[in-house]
């Protein structure tokens, strides 16, 4: 017969065998990668790739707080100040709103048709029916006469009102907001847009279509209107300066002074029904206001199978860096390191 010890430890050897079998079938595997080395050196304050997306609750105040923390924790890490320095507030972007004391900053690609509107619904300018009729050209037009803009005001009112008011923007993965703006300024055919077509996209031809040199400036011009993905991406990463990029695809944190305006809300695109109306609570509005209807834009670009499509035709070279110039962008806002994106170019182009 076996001895009690004996008996004991091989009931213990058991036990054991059976909590690896367990451990092994039921817990993944977490294989650490050249990626999630890079996911650390862009985030090193971050501890998930994404967030999950709240139910509306005023009480999710938390939930967007730490979607701050992560903004502002970027800000001290780069080393760049996150008080307000009212000399850089000159750009365009910035609006205001007195009697509910709003400051908006605009981020071109980032939904900003839908806050237009229901900006000039808030300045009294139309009501919710009638902006949601309003086409892109009028709709530029009622705002260029109407839109209160932080800039024209002197020093002492700008100090007022970054002060005292609810600041707010909203923001959208690097990757596909450039995808988006591309797809408007060149593969649309609207009107509104050819300027993009006829200047910039004639420029992008002339520098990276071969023969380009030896053609006429008629044949170039039609060219212009077939601007390759690829061709717009060499362009902009060729760019000598990045801060003077189209507002379209230049970084939101060059755009709209990330770090030198303290925001008080920062909402994301890919949760904008619910961020919009969480900030329209948080202003007092929700029942002053409606959101405009969706409206699903012919240059929505954030479906998977067309990210894959058009990033497919992007060299890995290219890809990172692409992540470098938009790297503060990932950084503040809390988007994961471009795995998805590297893959795609590496299988097309391997």
């Amino acid at each position: 017969m076996l001895g009690p010890k004996i008996y004991h430890f091989i009931v213990l050897i058991g036990l054991g065998l059976l909590l690896c079998f367990v451990l092994y079938h039921h817990v993944p595997m977490r294989i650490t990668s050249d990626s999630d080395k890079h996911q650390h050196e862009a985030f090193p304050f971050l501890k998930t790739k994404s967030e999950s997306i709240p139910k509306l609750n005023i009480s999710n105040k938390d939930f967007y707080q730490q979607r701050l923390d992560v903004y502002e924790r970027g800000c001290n890490f780069s080393k760049r100040s996150s008080i307000s320095n009212l000399h850089d507030v000159t750009h365009r972007e910035y609006y205001y709103e007195d009697k509910y004391k709003l400051i908006y900053c605009v981020s071109p690609k980032v939904a900003t048709t839908n806050w237009h509107k229901l900006w000039l619904v808030l300045l009294g300018v139309a009501d919710s029916t009638q902006v949601d009729s309003f086409d892109d050209r009028m709709l530029y037009q009622k705002l260029s006469d109407k839109y209160p803009r932080l800039y024209k005001l002197n020093y002492t009112e700008q100090s007022k009102r970054l002060g005292n008011y609810l600041k707010f923007t909203f923001v959208r993965h690097p990757f596909t907001r450039l995808l988006s703006a591309f797809r408007e300024k060149f593969e649309s055919s609207d009107p509104f847009t050819a300027s993009y077509r006829i200047h910039t996209g004639a420029s992008i031809i002339r520098k990276y279509r071969n023969g380009a040199n030896d053609m006429s400036q008629s044949r170039i011009g039609k060219l212009a209107e077939q601007v390759q993905f690829k061709e717009f991406v060499q362009y902009v990463i060729d760019s000598a300066n990045i801060a003077k990029l189209n507002g379209h695809w230049r970084p939101l944190y060059l755009l709209c002074s990330m770090c030198d305006i303290k925001y008080d809300f920062i909402g994301k695109f890919e949760n904008l029904i619910e961020d919009s109306r969480y900030v329209l609570k948080r202003a007092g509005l929700q029942d002053k206001v409606l959101l405009p209807k969706a409206n699903p834009h012919v240059t929505n670009s954030s479906d998977v199978d067309k990210l894959r499509r058009y990033y497919s035709t992007i060299s890995k070279e290219n890809i990172l860096k692409l992540y470098e110039i938009y790297k503060p962008d990932f950084t503040l806002f809390g988007y994961p390191y471009p795995d998805e994106y590297i893959e795609w170019a590496s299988s097309h182009n391997e």
